[in-house]
């Protein structure tokens, strides 16, 4: 039998720093920045989520910069925004999944007792 797992991710919100200015066209609040929540997957079903990534685009210029290119300031709104957002429930699947199942077997176990 074979496995299919890997790593994929759920774009999560977009939001706009403000007072920024993009480091190419030097436009002030044009930048988008978007999360990204990374899962680990098996049979491409979400088991259980591993890190959240942000990119920014910018959309005067239409510059992406990830994560390591941000600069100080808007890693420090980014980071921010990190902290206030949560993965989605849906990446937690297989394991509420099982969970409910186990749960289910142990009620069904008291209740036949």
């Amino acid at each position: 039998m074979f496995l299919i797992h890997g790593k994929a991710k759920f774009f999560i919100r977009t939001f706009k720093p403000l007072f920024y200015k993009c480091p190419y066209c030097e436009e002030v609040n044009s930048t988008e920045v978007f999360i990204y929540s990374y899962y680990f997957h098996v049979f491409w079903i979400p088991v259980f989520p591993i890190k959240k990534i942000s990119t920014a685009k910018c959309t005067a210029c239409d510059s992406f910069r990830s994560e390591e290119r941000f600069g100080p300031k808007l890693s420090d709104q980014v980071n921010e925004e990190l902290k206030n957002t949560k993965h989605p429930f849906y990446s937690w699947t297989l394991i509420i999944f099982f969970g409910s199942l186990i749960l289910l077997a142990l009620i069904l176990n008291a209740i036949n007792k």
